[in-house]
């Protein structure tokens, strides 16, 4: 059994309204205090609002792992599963992501492209290799939350099924997983092999359950500062925990990059000159990390640079396990 995730509480900062989730035992500490990462402000952890709970994992229904390390993001993905008939598990690290896909044998898996430790794309490839795991569903969930910012979809998925963008998640997710679904398994709401009409089709939204306008917008901008910023842990340090953020923020954005460049990327990890091929997106994300420092002077853009360089590492790894063959044949 796993051990119990520590009880959380939402932070406010009292001069730009940035929130942090806090260890609930921080909070309340006599004269805990905090500094803001955004405009510097020190105020007292007073919590100003609770975490939302998140929906109790279930074991009846197919079975759908779920991987990211976005609390608000997973939460959601949760609900909607939850709202689906669906059985779920949750994990925040690749690693543990493919031990569950063996444990616990899911029947789909909505991985995050962003996800810390084993990367997800050899995730998919380690399932796609196994005989009695391949014909598992997966759908990708892209990191960076710009809804304009992709006018296309990826050239290819690395071997996964499908691929989602988080403001489609209340939408389309259940229409996506429904159709990767073995017919003959457990199916909820209906007999073995059927899907009730709300699954069967991603445009029938009379039996979903959406937020209003304002939860909408609140929802949003929440996903939005979870993935600039993460969760602070005040025992980490103010320093070591905003490095930490700005390294997850540049991992998802090249993971993004990867969704949707695929065979770019490929290619030029192969050549050993993929900042010459992809010049225009890596830039693109350069100047987007930029936006996240608190200088201009340049301080912390080692951090991308370094994004980089480890991912180039990952991927000649991953074509190093696959044999040069598979390596462009996903």
């Amino acid at each position: 059994m796993s051990p119990e995730k520590p009880v959380t509480r939402v932070i406010g900062c009292p001069a730009c309204n940035r929130h942090y989730r806090i260890a609930r035992s921080a909070t309340e500490k006599p004269g805990a205090r905090l500094r803001c990462t955004g405009c510097g402000h020190v105020f007292q952890l007073t919590p100003v609002a609770p975490a939302p709970p998140s929906p109790p994992s279930t074991e009846q229904g197919p079975r759908v792992l779920i991987a990211s390390d976005g609390g608000e993001l997973r939460t959601i993905v949760e609900e909607v599963l939850q709202q689906g008939g669906y059985a779920f598990r949750s994990v925040e690290e690749g690693g543990e992501a493919w031990r569950q896909v063996g444990v616990w044998e899911p029947q789909a898996a909505v991985l995050d492209v962003g996800l810390p430790g084993m990367p997800v794309f050899e995730i998919c490839d380690r399932i796609r290799q196994d005989a009695t795991r391949s014909r598992m569903g997966i759908v990708l969930l892209a990191s960076v939350y710009q809804q304009t910012r992709y006018k296309r979809s990826p050239t290819s998925l690395y071997g996964a099924d499908d691929y989602i963008e988080k403001h489609h998640l209340r939408d389309s997710l259940t229409g996506k997983i429904a159709r990767l679904i073995p017919a003959g398994g457990a199916v909820p709401g209906g007999e073995s092999g059927q899907y009730p009409p709300a699954l069967r089709e991603e445009a029938v939204s009379e039996n979903k359950v959406f937020p209003s306008p304002e939860e909408a917008e609140k929802e949003e901008k929440t996903l939005v500062q979870e993935e600039q910023y993460g969760s602070l842990e005040v025992s980490e340090g103010i320093t070591g925990a905003r490095s930490a953020h700005l390294k997850r923020f540049a991992r998802i954005i090249m993971a993004d990059i990867a969704l949707y460049n695929q065979e770019q990327v490929e290619r030029g990890v192969r050549e050993n000159n993929l900042q010459e091929l992809l010049e225009s997106e890596i830039g693109e994300g350069r100047r987007l990390f930029r936006t996240r420092l608190k200088s201009q002077t340049g301080e912390g853009m080692e951090l991308y640079a370094r994004a980089i360089e480890e991912f180039v590492a990952r991927q000649k790894a991953r074509f190093a396990s696959l044999g040069e063959s598979g390596a462009g044949g996903l």
